[in-house]
């Protein structure tokens, strides 16, 4: 469904406001709503390429305790 050679080359420019959306949406109840958010921010890295260095900082923290729950799948999704 989701591949990494299918995202395209996104310009670069000011996404702190996506990013802080996306943020909360990480951290969402509603596993599906996270889940979600976790393969846009994916998907944004990958159509950003290292112009999504300055975000990652933000994201690192939040993606790494995503990371330790046990949910099938949602690791799948970080990586």
């Amino acid at each position: 469904m989701y591949t990494d050679s299918n995202v395209p080359k996104i310009k670069a420019g000011d996404f702190s406001s996506l990013i802080q959306m996306i943020k909360k949406l990480i951290n969402d109840t509603n596993p599906a709503v996270s889940q979600a958010a976790v393969k846009v921010c994916g998907s944004l890295s990958g159509g950003l390429r290292k112009d999504f260095e300055p975000y990652v900082k933000e994201l690192m923290p939040i993606l790494i305790q995503k990371f330790k729950e046990k949910r099938p799948g949602f690791a799948d999704d970080i990586f």
